[in-house]
């Protein structure tokens, strides 16, 4: 991620719209992030009902983290 402290908002603005895709597929390649996304492929067909969605911890926050982690499950072949 790139820092944006000292910039003011439009060029901060400009940065993250210029570097977004490069930033994304450094996210979406990290060790910690496809673990994360294969321990959820591996377990959520298994979870039926909100109770055992919030049972599984990994999995619940994993579920509940900003949308970039559905954007990154949904962008694995």
């Amino acid at each position: 991620m790139i820092s944006l402290s000292g910039l003011n908002t439009r060029m901060g603005l400009q940065l993250v719209d210029a570097t977004r895709d490069r930033q994304l597929e450094q996210i979406r390649n990290s060790a910690q992030d496809k673990r994360a996304i294969a321990a959820f492929e591996a377990r959520i067909g298994n979870v039926e009902t909100v109770d055992q969605l919030m049972e599984d911890r990994e999995l619940y926050v994993f579920v509940m983290k900003p949308s970039i982690s559905r954007t990154r499950s949904s962008a694995r072949p």
